[in-house]
């Protein structure tokens, strides 16, 4: 994974693959994302995985996971989006439950699908 700073806050971020984008919000370590990959690889679809690992940011920058500012998440990945010019992503997370990705879904507007 390489380090990344997004509107001053540090992520990791490991991109693989070739296809539509997908961006997984993750809090896991680098070996435990294989099982996620496995999970996307049983779709039809080819696909470009990026782990956005959020786990260095969680504790100062969202608080607990129950009030994570979402609003701030979604400002850095815009601005990951448009580093990487990406016009959409879809959105995969095994750190937000349903709700705060809908939320986040609605933050980044027409540039993301819940995935």
């Amino acid at each position: 994974m390489n380090e990344i700073t997004l509107n001053e806050n540090s992520y990791r971020l490991l991109d693989t693959g070739d296809g539509e984008p997908v961006l997984i919000i993750t809090s896991r370590e680098e070996t435990e994302l294989l099982s996620t990959q496995l999970e996307l690889d049983k779709r039809d679809h080819k696909l470009r995985a990026l782990r956005l690992n959020i786990s260095a940011v969680t504790s100062s920058f969202f608080g607990n996971k129950e009030s994570m500012n979402l609003k701030s998440l979604a400002r850095d990945i815009h601005a990951l989006l448009d580093i990487y010019w990406l016009d959409h992503v879809y959105l995969f997370s095994d750190h937000l439950n349903h709700r705060q990705l809908a939320k986040l879904q609605t933050h980044l507007g027409y540039r993301a699908t819940i995935f």
